[in-house]
């Protein structure tokens, strides 16, 4: 079965055998329903947009860390050895 939009399902389900031709309350308030729906999409699509935005900048700040510290630990290493390198030549 095909996956539709909220506005679509009630497009289905409230125009379902009303008829097409003339207007009528429950035509109108179908119409008006599927409205709201559309604009709730757009809301939830912004949403998620937003959702993704924060935990992708969560996961980016979290690497950044991460490789922030490695870095930090690459370059004592660093000097460790060039310290100890420096300390041979000496004696």
């Amino acid at each position: 079965m095909k996956d539709f939009t909220l506005s679509q399902q009630y497009a289905i389900l409230g125009l379902d055998g009303i008829e097409s031709l003339h207007s009528s309350f429950a035509k109108n308030a179908v119409i008006r329903g599927i409205f709201v729906a559309r604009e709730l999409e757009k809301i939830l699509k912004m949403q998620q947009k937003i959702w993704i935005r924060i935990h992708f900048q969560k996961c980016f700040r979290k690497v950044w860390k991460e490789s922030d510290i490695t870095k930090r630990k690459m370059i004592r290493s660093w000097k460790k050895r060039s310290m100890r390198v420096l300390e041979k030549q000496v004696l």
